[in-house]
């Protein structure tokens, strides 16, 4: 059972992915389970397997990219029922909320890009504690997101620059993020706004951390066009009207496979990884079902399917999309969950005094 709400900003940044996910298809249609199950995850599988089914509350992949999800968890699981309610962050939370309301417990599994989301449901004393057994197989930055197993990083995007190469040389193009506040870059940067863009507010936030709030300050003067999401940016890019872009990897990259003169540009002070987190529900109707779903999340099989929609994989041993990097090659920026709540609330707010949008 496939469920579709209204596409926030995430859903609709990752719609622009759909050129690569005939590769997704193709992986997930392929990939098989190494190896024999441990006597503990046999049991967990066994355990599933009477209740019959997972309900999963997700705004982490693009729409048609479920159904590869649920294919692949079917071959993996034979006799388990994957149903997924999918749409937009605040879409799904809403959904989930409104069933709490009700006293209606629907869903097992909630994985929204809203770390705030997570934080919440954990201070109500609404989510499972569980250690996932394949947090062990992640990298090291996914297997230190959370709190104390109630949550988890299931897979992340990264912010890097971007450019347009047919008007920027690949000599000439920002190396740091404080490149961009070189006045030859003035009236040629295109970006999207925090106050509508939770990975826009992250980068934001870390960009706080790395030079204050006199980076934005600096930025304004050189009159970037503000959109709403970073597709609107790498829009720009693609129609010539502005040069240069801070953005996702996974938009970018889409674009270039689209026949696009897009480039990007891992930042030498490090790109912003965005997590996004996944939890199980403490009244999980399916609690079993929710622990096997939690451990599928970390497999190579949705890794895989993940990756080439665009995502980092939590997994160096699943090959991210053509184009971008295996998260231990990258040096990377990252917030913890608070610190990434308080930040991003924080730049929202001045982001709207300095700029006005």
């Amino acid at each position: 059972m496939l469920q579709f709400f209204q596409a926030s900003r995430t859903s609709r940044a990752a719609r622009h992915l759909w050129t690569i996910l005939a590769l997704a298809a193709s992986v997930a249609g392929t990939m098989i389970a190494s190896g024999t199950a441990s006597a503990q995850s046999q049991k967990l599988i066994d355990a599933a397997k009477k209740e019959g089914e997972v309900v999963w509350y997700s705004s982490h992949l693009p729409p048609e990219t479920f159904q590869l999800v649920s294919e692949a968890f079917a071959r993996k699981y034979p006799g388990m029922k994957l149903n997924i309610v999918s749409g937009a962050s605040a879409s799904v939370y809403q959904r989930m909320m409104q069933d709490a309301r009700m006293k209606v417990a629907r869903a097992d599994v909630l994985s929204t890009a809203t770390t705030g989301h997570f934080i919440d449901l954990k201070k109500q004393g609404m989510l499972a504690q569980y250690a996932p057994d394949n947090m062990s197989k992640v990298d090291p930055i996914f297997r230190s997101y959370g709190d104390d197993n109630y949550y988890y990083a299931t897979e992340a995007v990264i912010f890097c620059i971007a450019y347009n190469s047919n008007k920027v040389a690949d000599a000439d193009a920002p190396k740091l993020w404080k490149d961009l506040l070189d006045p030859k870059w003035k009236g040629k940067i295109a970006m999207g706004s925090p106050a509508f863009s939770g990975s826009v507010a992250e980068w934001a936030a870390e960009m706080v951390k790395l030079y204050g709030w006199q980076y934005f300050e600096t930025l304004n003067t050189q009159q970037p066009l503000i959109g709403r999401s970073v597709i609107d940016g790498v829009t720009s890019l693609v129609s010539g009207e502005r040069m240069v872009s801070p953005t996702l990897v996974g938009v970018a990259l889409a674009s270039a496979k689209q026949g696009n003169p897009i480039r990007v540009v891992y930042p030498d002070e490090g790109a912003v990884l965005v997590m996004m987190p996944s939890a199980i529900l403490k009244n999980a109707p399916h609690p079993n079902g929710a622990r096997l779903l939690i451990e599928f999340l970390l497999e190579k099989e949705y890794a895989a399917i993940s990756a080439q929609a665009g995502y980092q994989p939590p997994r160096s041993d699943v090959p991210p999309a053509p184009g971008s990097k295996i998260t231990s090659e990258i040096k990377l920026l990252t917030m913890k969950p608070q610190e990434s709540l308080d930040g991003t609330a924080m730049v929202v707010k001045k982001w709207q005094e300095t700029f006005g949008n």
